[in-house]
């Protein structure tokens, strides 16, 4: 009788071990149907419906252990709230996978991008992009990060410049001249955007160069392009801009022959044709 008893527990033992395995499996193939739900609607432009997917995923085990697959559909949730412009989410959901997973500089600087398009706290906005940074500089650079950090750097400092505090601005300028001491982060819109710094603050003679370094750094043609951190907007706004510094400088005749040039090559424009008017009494 004893040992009779002692089958059957084996016995229950192994058949409880069996549905344990079979619900986790049958778990998992749940997850990875929403996840492959999810990445379709995602791929589509759909992205607040694949959020809902990959949280849907996310809630068959909550409360349980995360493993790589529950990283990875977060990942994916993360990018699908960006996306879909509910950056608030966006936000919750890259401190969990940083909290869970550690610092990543990627996550870091999308979770800052977050932050700033939330209106959240410029300081957490800071403290998030100055920990990637911190991060990065220990990692192997890939050309996506280097993409994310001068998105991030961009939407943090015209956070920063509109906040309309000029040690906001300070800060500003101190990521942006930072970033421009790496040459391999040097373009146009970084040197335009240093440059506007200096020019709000009447500093006609520092900004002038960082105008012209800008626009040494556009295409042959004259154009901002992306891959040069710019576009036909930038450009024409650092020709401006230098037709500008120079009139504020007192060299009336080269900032005509630059505002001419400007309308030249991108049309009439009212502000220009205001400053040919006066340059010409000069």
């Amino acid at each position: 009788m004893k040992h009779k008893n002692g089958f059957i527990f084996r016995f229950l033992v192994l058949l409880l071990t069996a549905l344990v395995m079979f619900s986790g499996c049958g778990e998992m193939r749940q997850e990875r149907k929403l996840r492959e739900e999810g990445i379709t609607l995602l791929n589509s432009g759909s992205y607040s419906d694949a959020a809902e997917k990959f949280a849907a995923a996310l809630k068959i085990k909550e409360g349980k252990k995360q493993g790589d697959l529950e990283k990875d559909i977060r990942s994916y949730l993360a990018e699908a709230e960006y996306r879909a412009g509910d950056y608030a989410s966006a936000d919750r959901t890259y401190a969990e996978l940083i909290g869970q997973n550690g610092n990543q500089p990627a996550w870091l600087y999308l979770r800052t991008v977050c932050i700033v398009r939330g209106k959240g706290s410029a300081d957490d906005a800071l403290s998030c992009y100055n920990t990637a940074e911190e991060t990065s500089d220990t990692e192997k650079k890939s050309s996506g990060t280097e993409a994310l950090r001068m998105n991030a750097l961009y939407a943090l400092g015209s956070y920063l410049t509109g906040s309309g505090k000029d040690d906001r601005t300070g800060t500003a300028l101190s990521l942006y001249e930072k970033a421009a001491g790496n040459e391999t982060r040097q373009n146009a819109e970084l040197f335009n955007r240093i440059g506007m710094i200096y020019f709000g603050r009447k500093n006609y003679d520092k900004a002038l160069p960082d105008f012209e370094k800008g626009i040494s750094l556009l295409p042959s043609g004259g154009s901002g392009t992306d891959q040069n951190g710019g576009s036909e907007k930038t450009a024409a706004a650092l020709y401006f801009n230098e037709a500008s510094c120079c009139e504020y400088l007192g060299q009336y005749k080269k900032a005509l022959e630059k505002f001419e040039a400007y309308e030249e090559k991108y049309g009439p424009d009212e502000k220009a044709q205001h400053e040919i008017v006066f340059l010409k009494t000069r």
